[in-house]
Protein backbone atom coordinates (compact mmCIF):
# COMPACT_ATOMS: atom_id res chain seq x y z
CA UNK A 1 0.00 0.00 0.00
CA UNK A 2 2.99 2.37 0.59
CA UNK A 3 4.46 1.78 -1.96
CA UNK A 4 1.24 2.10 -3.86
CA UNK A 5 1.37 5.59 -2.63
CA UNK A 6 4.70 6.41 -3.11
CA UNK A 7 4.24 5.64 -7.26
CA UNK A 8 1.28 7.72 -7.41
CA UNK A 9 3.27 10.92 -5.88
CA UNK A 10 5.96 10.42 -7.97
CA UNK A 11 3.53 10.33 -11.09
CA UNK A 12 1.77 13.56 -9.50
CA UNK A 13 4.98 15.09 -9.31
CA UNK A 14 5.93 14.46 -12.49
CA UNK A 15 2.66 15.77 -14.01
CA UNK A 16 2.39 18.88 -11.90
CA UNK A 17 6.75 19.89 -12.95
CA UNK A 18 5.68 18.58 -16.85
CA UNK A 19 2.41 21.05 -16.72
CA UNK A 20 4.41 24.15 -15.09
CA UNK A 21 7.21 23.72 -17.88
CA UNK A 22 4.73 23.96 -20.70
CA UNK A 23 2.81 26.58 -19.25
CA UNK A 24 5.97 28.85 -18.48
CA UNK A 25 7.68 28.21 -21.47
CA UNK A 26 4.71 30.07 -23.72
CA UNK A 27 5.22 32.66 -21.47
CA UNK A 28 8.80 33.07 -21.43
CA UNK A 29 8.28 33.33 -25.52
CA UNK A 30 5.77 36.28 -25.11
CA UNK A 31 7.93 37.89 -22.97
CA UNK A 32 10.52 37.92 -25.09
CA UNK A 33 8.80 39.07 -28.47
CA UNK A 34 7.10 41.53 -25.69
CA UNK A 35 10.83 42.88 -25.13
CA UNK A 36 11.98 42.45 -28.85
CA UNK A 37 9.51 44.76 -29.93
CA UNK A 38 9.72 47.61 -27.74
CA UNK A 39 13.18 47.20 -27.86
CA UNK A 40 12.41 47.87 -31.70
CA UNK A 41 10.03 50.34 -31.62
CA UNK A 42 12.64 52.67 -29.57
CA UNK A 43 15.18 52.47 -31.88
CA UNK A 44 13.49 52.92 -35.03
CA UNK A 45 12.99 56.54 -36.35
CA UNK A 46 10.05 55.49 -38.88
CA UNK A 47 7.74 52.89 -38.04
CA UNK A 48 7.73 49.53 -36.66
CA UNK A 49 8.84 47.14 -39.48
CA UNK A 50 6.40 44.21 -40.68
CA UNK A 51 7.34 41.71 -38.04
CA UNK A 52 6.76 37.59 -37.92
CA UNK A 53 6.62 35.56 -35.25
CA UNK A 54 6.04 31.29 -35.49
CA UNK A 55 2.51 31.75 -34.44
CA UNK A 56 1.83 34.40 -36.96
CA UNK A 57 -0.78 33.56 -39.72
CA UNK A 58 1.61 34.35 -42.50
CA UNK A 59 4.80 33.25 -41.05
CA UNK A 60 5.57 29.73 -43.18
CA UNK A 61 4.39 31.50 -45.87
CA UNK A 62 6.87 34.31 -45.50
CA UNK A 63 10.02 32.10 -44.64
CA UNK A 64 9.36 29.50 -47.18
CA UNK A 65 8.70 32.48 -50.14
CA UNK A 66 12.11 31.70 -51.66
CA UNK A 67 13.10 28.31 -50.12
CA UNK A 68 14.14 26.30 -53.47
CA UNK A 69 15.56 23.41 -51.54
CA UNK A 70 13.01 21.67 -49.94
CA UNK A 71 14.90 19.72 -47.91
CA UNK A 72 14.71 22.77 -45.82
CA UNK A 73 10.90 23.35 -45.50
CA UNK A 74 10.86 19.97 -42.84
CA UNK A 75 9.89 20.79 -39.66
CA UNK A 76 13.22 19.16 -38.49
CA UNK A 77 14.94 23.20 -39.91
CA UNK A 78 15.27 25.46 -37.29
CA UNK A 79 13.01 28.33 -37.52
CA UNK A 80 13.63 32.03 -37.04
CA UNK A 81 11.88 33.39 -33.29
CA UNK A 82 11.03 36.60 -35.51
CA UNK A 83 10.93 37.36 -39.54
CA UNK A 84 11.40 41.19 -39.91
CA UNK A 85 10.38 42.76 -43.46
CA UNK A 86 11.76 46.35 -42.96
CA UNK A 87 11.11 48.75 -45.29
CA UNK A 88 13.11 51.53 -44.18
CA UNK A 89 16.79 51.43 -43.37
CA UNK A 90 16.74 52.60 -39.80
CA UNK A 91 14.33 49.90 -39.00
CA UNK A 92 17.59 46.97 -40.05
CA UNK A 93 19.47 49.58 -38.03
CA UNK A 94 16.87 48.84 -34.76
CA UNK A 95 16.45 45.08 -35.35
CA UNK A 96 20.86 44.62 -35.56
CA UNK A 97 21.10 46.73 -32.03
CA UNK A 98 18.18 44.93 -30.38
CA UNK A 99 19.11 41.33 -31.71
CA UNK A 100 22.67 42.17 -30.06
CA UNK A 101 21.29 43.14 -26.78
CA UNK A 102 19.01 40.11 -26.46
CA UNK A 103 22.18 38.28 -27.86
CA UNK A 104 20.21 36.73 -30.92
CA UNK A 105 21.98 36.19 -34.03
CA UNK A 106 20.61 37.79 -36.99
CA UNK A 107 20.44 36.24 -40.58
CA UNK A 108 19.58 38.56 -44.07
CA UNK A 109 17.66 37.04 -47.14
CA UNK A 110 18.09 39.36 -50.16
CA UNK A 111 15.15 38.58 -52.04
CA UNK A 112 17.00 35.32 -54.68
CA UNK A 113 17.32 31.66 -54.04
CA UNK A 114 19.87 30.10 -51.21
CA UNK A 115 20.26 26.27 -51.91
CA UNK A 116 22.64 26.09 -48.57
CA UNK A 117 19.55 27.89 -45.95
CA UNK A 118 22.67 29.86 -44.85
CA UNK A 119 20.23 32.98 -45.01
CA UNK A 120 17.17 31.47 -43.26
CA UNK A 121 18.55 29.18 -40.66
CA UNK A 122 20.47 28.71 -37.69
CA UNK A 123 21.60 26.44 -34.95
CA UNK A 124 21.23 29.32 -32.49
CA UNK A 125 18.11 31.76 -31.47
CA UNK A 126 18.24 33.88 -34.48
CA UNK A 127 16.44 36.55 -36.22
CA UNK A 128 15.59 36.92 -39.58
CA UNK A 129 15.79 40.21 -41.97
CA UNK A 130 14.28 39.38 -45.15
CA UNK A 131 14.93 42.76 -47.82
CA UNK A 132 11.96 41.69 -50.28
CA UNK A 133 10.52 45.24 -49.58
CA UNK A 134 14.53 46.71 -50.74
CA UNK A 135 14.35 46.41 -54.56
CA UNK A 136 14.22 49.80 -55.84
CA UNK A 137 16.98 49.92 -59.17
CA UNK A 138 18.33 52.51 -61.15
CA UNK A 139 19.78 52.71 -64.41
CA UNK A 140 21.72 55.60 -65.45
CA UNK A 141 23.17 54.86 -68.90
CA UNK A 142 24.46 58.30 -69.45
CA UNK A 143 26.71 57.33 -66.58
CA UNK A 144 27.03 53.62 -66.75
CA UNK A 145 26.38 52.99 -63.61
CA UNK A 146 23.01 51.77 -61.72
CA UNK A 147 21.69 52.06 -57.81
CA UNK A 148 20.21 48.83 -56.48
CA UNK A 149 19.22 47.78 -53.49
CA UNK A 150 19.79 44.33 -52.12
CA UNK A 151 16.62 42.53 -52.04
CA UNK A 152 16.37 42.87 -56.24
CA UNK A 153 16.93 40.11 -58.43
CA UNK A 154 19.36 39.48 -61.17
CA UNK A 155 16.80 39.10 -63.41
CA UNK A 156 15.34 42.21 -62.04
CA UNK A 157 18.22 44.24 -63.00
CA UNK A 158 19.07 42.67 -65.98
CA UNK A 159 15.24 44.10 -67.27
CA UNK A 160 15.67 47.36 -65.77
CA UNK A 161 18.51 47.91 -68.21
CA UNK A 162 17.67 46.22 -71.40
CA UNK A 163 14.56 48.35 -70.78
CA UNK A 164 16.83 51.68 -71.00
CA UNK A 165 19.90 50.31 -73.58
CA UNK A 166 20.03 47.33 -76.49
CA UNK A 167 23.95 47.31 -75.90
CA UNK A 168 24.36 47.77 -72.22
CA UNK A 169 24.88 44.64 -69.66
CA UNK A 170 25.94 43.68 -66.28
CA UNK A 171 28.57 40.88 -65.50
CA UNK A 172 26.94 38.97 -63.32
CA UNK A 173 25.72 35.23 -63.39
CA UNK A 174 23.01 33.55 -65.65
CA UNK A 175 20.64 32.38 -63.36
CA UNK A 176 17.71 35.37 -62.82
CA UNK A 177 16.41 34.05 -59.63
CA UNK A 178 19.23 34.87 -57.72
CA UNK A 179 19.07 37.51 -55.06
CA UNK A 180 21.78 40.72 -55.99
CA UNK A 181 22.94 40.74 -51.97
CA UNK A 182 23.87 37.41 -51.74
CA UNK A 183 25.67 37.85 -55.46
CA UNK A 184 27.87 40.83 -55.14
CA UNK A 185 28.80 39.95 -51.29
CA UNK A 186 30.08 37.04 -53.06
CA UNK A 187 30.59 37.06 -56.15
CA UNK A 188 29.51 34.87 -58.97
CA UNK A 189 30.18 33.58 -62.04
CA UNK A 190 28.06 35.07 -65.51
CA UNK A 191 28.37 34.72 -69.35
CA UNK A 192 30.87 37.55 -69.50
CA UNK A 193 32.91 36.99 -66.76
CA UNK A 194 35.62 36.48 -68.80
CA UNK A 195 35.97 39.78 -70.61
CA UNK A 196 34.32 42.00 -67.58
CA UNK A 197 34.99 39.55 -64.65
CA UNK A 198 32.89 38.85 -61.64
CA UNK A 199 30.40 41.05 -60.37
CA UNK A 200 32.00 41.55 -56.30
CA UNK A 201 32.26 44.30 -53.77
CA UNK A 202 35.63 43.19 -53.65
CA UNK A 203 37.15 43.20 -56.96
CA UNK A 204 38.69 46.22 -58.02
CA UNK A 205 39.12 46.66 -61.84
CA UNK A 206 42.90 45.74 -61.72
CA UNK A 207 42.04 42.63 -59.95
CA UNK A 208 39.23 42.21 -62.37
CA UNK A 209 41.62 42.39 -65.23
CA UNK A 210 44.12 40.22 -63.70
CA UNK A 211 42.06 37.62 -63.23
CA UNK A 212 40.71 37.66 -67.00
CA UNK A 213 44.32 37.92 -68.26
CA UNK A 214 44.98 34.46 -66.31
CA UNK A 215 42.12 32.72 -67.35
CA UNK A 216 42.44 34.15 -70.98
Amino acid sequence: MESSSSSSFVILSAFIISFFLLASSPSKALAQQHNFLQCVASHSNQSMPQLYVPKSPSFLSVLQSSIYNLRFTSPATPKPLFIITPNHESQIRAVVVCSKKHGLKITVRSGGHDFEGLSYRANVPFVLIDLVNFRTIDVNIKDNNAWVQAGATLGEVYYRIAEKSPVHGFPAGACPTVGVGGHISGGGFGLMVRKYGMAARSCSRRQNYQWERRNS
